[in-house]
């Protein structure tokens, strides 16, 4: 869950950010109506990347997002 969540919250913080965007744009037009078209047009990739990421998560790779703290442990250890 936690694998997916961190994407998850950035896709929120990307719609969030696009409201508050398109909010300021429709008070003022002429300042914001640029920032909001560009910032949606990435909101719309970001979005897309994250969703297609968890929907096609295999769970079987799950070891692969792991952190190792031995192995990390060991490894400065040897560097030391």
């Amino acid at each position: 869950i936690d694998v997916q969540a961190r994407r998850m919250v950035e896709m929120a913080g990307y719609l969030i950010m696009s409201y508050l965007l398109l909010n300021d744009a429709n008070k003022d037009e002429k300042l914001f109506r640029k920032s909001a078209e560009v910032y949606l047009n990435y909101t719309q990739a970001e979005v897309k990347k994250n969703a297609s990421f968890i929907r096609n998560f295999d769970i079987d790779e799950m070891a692969f997002y792991r952190y190792d703290f031995e192995e990390k442990k060991v490894e400065e250890e040897v560097t030391a």
